[in-house]
């Protein structure tokens, strides 16, 4: 298992972040991303507007980040927030 809390002051830069989804509700709106660290595996985090950070958590494996991303997004999408982007670039539309 990995000791995260040996690593919190390792000089290595922070990996470029790969935005997942965003989805927007009453004005508000929130976003996902992952990302790659060789240390620490696969982070997803949580942003709100304006790159708020809600949360973010640690995997092993970018599937199990994926889980988690998908997991957070279909809990949004059945609270009636409206997905906006995905990671492709393609925008959509789902009726809460």
């Amino acid at each position: 298992m990995i000791d995260f809390d040996q690593h919190l002051d390792s000089p290595e830069p922070r990996t470029p972040a790969e935005r997942l989804w965003t989805v927007t509700k009453d004005g508000a709106r929130r976003y996902a991303e992952l990302r790659s660290n060789r240390d620490f595996g696969i982070e997803f985090q949580l942003f709100a507007s304006e790159s708020r950070f809600l949360y973010g958590q640690r995997f092993p494996t970018k599937a199990e980040a994926m889980l988690q991303s998908c997991q957070e997004r279909d809990r949004r999408l059945r609270d009636g927030w409206t997905l906006m982007e995905t990671a492709d670039g393609s925008s959509e539309h789902r009726d809460s």
